[in-house]
């Protein structure tokens, strides 16, 4: 290990087995952690200056007694079988938990649950709120489902009856599919939940006890639809004294030769009577999401998900996504988080046919304390599969962003190739950005490269753009939107685009210049 004063930019290849580097930017002193890794080139890092001291704990409790009284309030919105059964398996994650190690959850362990119900936003309510939160005059062609607390609102539901008719895609609840589409649904959830992602297994079972409904989207053998799906999952967000929960499920099917793009939105909405002043320390929101996909040979998903809850109360959303891909058959993920208090992502792809491509692009921003996480793998489980995998993290204002992912190449999982690159911009002294690319190769005929830097907005770069007429705040929003642009230019629906840019150009007015001076360093 190399011990840095510094927070570092820090970039490396390796192709080789067993690449395991993990990179830190933070508070007071910054630390740089390296485990050993068999082969990895030389490297030059760009240093920045100014020590950060850490935030204080904002727990009222030690993390172990958050941890057990949060346990204790599931009672709540679960029975007490379920919860016995649940503490009997499982542990709650905490910071001993490798996988959890870098994830604050303050804002998830402050909150109580209780039995009230919230109040329940109208139809016509949730509607004026979409067309708001969603710019209206920049929509375009789109079809549309909207959940709410994860269940189907029809009513708000736009050109499903479309895709059922003229094209056979099954967009609903399982309950009322055909029983070819329940069987095959069942056999997704069959396979997927035991597979899930690493870190899943605990707030899983939490999911499986207050799920409402699962929706399913289904899509024939030889379809292939240009016009997009946004699912749009609605938490109500109304102030209370205690916290409230929803399971929003999803199954994804495609049958071989097939192809969707989906986006599936998580946002929160207020009903406009409740005062904000009606909160207590202990309420919130928790959002438990998962999507269960299987991509069928020679079919293309294109999914993105985006994390995007705001209310007057914390809002915390864990969501997951299990992927299994046939021979031939391609999905590409984009992760967004942004606005919630604490957003996390895990995310598992299952390269199961000679062929198969998977990719996970995303964008994670941690501003104002809040916490952004994505935690992913990708599995080579078979010979000839590809992957790719680029993380952009943006951290400010005591914010965090964690990005931890795996690329692991089975024994006989020859000629596979991946590559996974994680870059991060750490813009003011007291925010943290956490990078673990980790490789697990397993066969010598493979190629596999990785890497991670860290940086905060180029000084020159913001004074070429003021020297051509630009203001400083402007300059500082061309580089962060650039910075993202070709993670948000995934999404296929503008609305769900335009609405991060401009979460992106509230930022801009805390972004810190800093001076930076610059040495060399070289890894193990």
């Amino acid at each position: 290990c190399i011990p840095i004063e510094h927070s570092v930019s820090f970039g490396n290849t390796v192709n080789s087995r067993n690449g395991f580097i993990p990179i830190t930017a933070s508070p007071s002193p910054s630390r740089f952690r390296c485990a050993s890794a068999s082969a990895v080139s030389s490297t030059t890092n760009s240093i920045e200056t100014n020590p950060i001291t850490a935030d204080s704990t904002s727990l009222s409790f030690s993390p172990s007694e958050s941890r057990k009284l949060w346990v204790d309030s599931l009672t709540s919105i679960v029975s007490e079988e379920d919860k016995e059964e649940l503490v009997r398996k499982y542990e709650m994650p905490g910071s001993k938990v490798e996988s959890w190690r870098h994830t604050k959850m303050d804002a998830l362990l402050k909150m109580r649950f209780g039995n009230k119900e919230l109040e329940k936003l109208s139809t016509d309510e949730i509607s004026n709120q979409l067309r708001a939160v969603f710019d209206e005059d920049k929509a375009d062609d789109e079809f549309r489902v909207v959940l709410e607390s994860g269940v189907l609102n029809k009513e708000l539901n736009s050109g499903v009856e479309t895709m059922f008719r003229e094209h056979g895609i099954y967009v609903g609840d399982l309950k009322s599919a055909s029983k070819e589409i329940q069987e095959s649904a069942m056999n997704v959830i069959q396979d997927r939940t035991s597979h899930p992602p690493d870190s899943d297994q605990f707030f899983g079972s939490i999911h499986d006890a207050i799920q409402k409904q699962i929706q399913v989207i289904y899509v024939p053998q030889n379809i292939k639809t240009s016009v997009p799906l946004h699912l749009i999952s609605v938490a109500t967000s109304a102030a209370s004294t205690s916290a409230v929960a929803s399971a929003p499920s999803i199954i994804v099917i495609l049958e071989p030769n097939s192809s969707l793009s989906l986006v599936e939105s998580h946002i929160s909405l207020d009903p406009s009577s409740v005062p904000s002043s009606a909160a207590s320390d202990e309420s919130g929101v928790f959002v438990r999401s998962r999507s269960l996909c299987s991509v069928g040979s020679d079919s293309t998903l294109n999914h993105a998900l985006s994390s995007d809850l705001r209310a007057a109360v914390p809002c915390v959303h864990l969501g997951s996504a299990s992927v299994k891909v046939h021979a031939q058959g391609t999905y590409k993920a984009t992760t967004l988080s942004i606005n919630s208090s604490l957003s996390r992502w895990d995310v598992r792809v299952d390269l199961d046919g000679s062929g198969a491509h998977g990719e996970i692009h995303g964008l994670s921003v941690g501003d104002m304390g809040r916490v952004s996480d994505l935690h992913s793998s990708i599995n080579h489980n078979v010979p000839q599969c590809t992957s790719d995998q680029l993380q952009k993290n943006v951290a400010l204002s005591k914010g965090s962003a964690v990005f931890s992912g795996k690329i692991f190449v089975e024994r006989d999982a020859s000629g596979s190739d991946s590559a996974q690159l994680c870059r991060s911009l750490l813009l003011s002294s007291d925010a943290r950005i956490d990078a673990m690319p980790i490789l697990d190769i397993n066969n010598d005929d493979v190629k596999a490269t990785h890497g991670a830097t860290i940086a905060d907005l180029s000084e020159e770069q913001v004074f070429y753009l003021q020297s051509r007429g630009l203001a400083e705040d402007t300059a500082k929003f061309m580089l962060l939107t650039s910075f993202g642009a070709e993670i948000l230019a995934r999404i296929p629906i503008l609305t769900a685009r335009v609405r991060v840019e401009k979460d992106l150009s509230q930022i801009v007015s805390r972004v810190q210049i800093r001076e930076r001076s610059y040495r060399e360093y070289s890894s193990i």
